[in-house]
C-alpha cells in the first residue's frame, strides 16, 4: 500500500527552489489545487488498464496490491450494447470490472431495453430476443386475439414461430419472442404482442373467421394495442427479403434485431393524435 505526505502549497516545498525540485515529477490534478501529494514509492508510468471511466486522461496507474482481490486488472465478462458514434446495436464487451466483483454492492443484470405498454407499464427487451411480422387477412381474428390471449397462422407459419420459441428458451428463459401484428391491406401496424409458450397443434379454435384454415394454438400476451400507418416504418429495410421495407412484409417474416428494436421505439412514443 502507499504511504504519502501532504505539503500545502505555502510551506517550504513551495517556497524554496531547492526544495521544490523534490517535486518536480509529481502529477497534479484540478483536485490537488490546495495540496500536493508526494507518492514515496514509484509510479509504473506504462498505461496497463483501462478501468478508468476517462481512461484516455490516465496513461499510469500504481502497483497496489490491495486491489488485486477485486480483480480490477481483469477483463471483464459482462456483455452491454454498444454505445459507440456510429449508433451500432451489436454488443461489446466492456471493462467493467467492479461491477463484476463479487465484493460490489451492484449486482450484474442482465442487459435489455425497456419500453412502455399500452398501460403506460414498462416492458424488457432482452438482447437475443427474436421478432416476427403477422400479416392477418381479417381485423376481426386480431381482435379475437385481444380479447382471447391465443393466436394461430397458416401451418407453415405455426411451425417457424414455434421452432423460434423452442430454440430460443432452449437456451435462455428469459430472452422472447415479440409478433408484431398488421392487417393486409389496412395500410397500418395494429399492435405487438409477446408469445409466451409453445403452439399446440393438436389444439384448434373457433374464434377465427376462417376456422378450416387455421390449425393449431400459441398463447400471447398482448403488450402494445395501437394504430401507426405503415409511413412510419417504411424506412427500415428487412435485407432477408430483399432489402423491401417491412410493411412489405410476408406473413412471419422475421425482423432483424435492430430493425424490430426501432419499431418498438415507434410504437411505445407513437401518439394516437398524430393519426389526425
Amino acid at each position: 500500500m502507499y504511504s504519502f505526505k501532504t505539503l500545502s502549497k505555502d510551506s517550504s516545498l513551495a517556497s524554496s527552489s531547492s526544495s521544490y525540485s523534490q517535486a518536480d515529477d509529481l502529477y497534479s490534478t484540478p483536485r490537488s489545487s490546495n495540496t500536493i501529494d508526494v507518492f514515496t514509492q514509484e509510479i509504473d508510468w506504462k498505461p496497463i488498464t483501462n478501468i478508468w471511466s476517462t481512461n484516455y486522461k490516465s496513461l499510469s496507474i500504481g502497483q497496489v496490491e490491495q486491489y488485486n482481490q477485486l480483480n480490477l486488472l481483469q477483463p471483464a465478462q459482462s456483455q452491454y450494447v454498444n454505445q459507440s458514434k456510429d449508433n451500432s446495436k451489436t454488443p461489446s464487451s466492456v471493462s467493467s470490472p467492479l461491477l463484476n466483483s463479487p465484493l460490489s454492492p451492484f449486482p450484474l443484470k442482465k442487459p435489455t431495453y425497456t419500453f412502455k405498454n399500452t398501460n403506460g407499464n414498462f416492458f424488457d427487451v432482452p438482447l437475443k430476443s427474436r421478432f416476427f411480422v403477422i400479416k392477418s387477412y381479417n381485423i376481426n381474428d386480431v381482435e379475437a386475439s385481444f380479447q382471447n390471449g391465443i393466436w394461430s397462422s397458416t401451418d407453415l407459419g405455426n411451425k417457424r414461430l414455434n421452432k423460434a420459441f423452442i430454440e430460443l428458451k432452449s437456451s435462455s428463459s428469459t430472452d422472447k419472442v415479440l409478433l408484431f401484428f398488421l392487417v393486409n391491406g389496412s395500410r397500418k401496424f395494429c399492435g405487438v404482442c409477446e408469445m409466451t409458450g409453445q403452439v399446440d397443434f393438436n389444439l384448434s379454435s373457433n374464434i377465427w373467421s376462417e376456422t378450416s384454415r387455421y390449425k393449431g394454438v400459441l398463447p400471447v400476451n398482448w403488450l402494445i394495442i395501437k394504430d401507426i400507418p405503415n409511413k412510419y416504418f417504411n424506412h427500415l429495410l428487412i435485407p432477408s427479403n430483399e432489402n423491401k421495407p417491412v410493411t412489405n412484409s410476408r406473413d412471419t417474416q422475421e425482423v432483424p434485431f435492430d430493425k424490430a428494436i426501432a419499431m418498438l421505439k415507434i410504437f411505445s412514443t407513437f401518439k394516437q393524435l398524430e393519426l389526425q
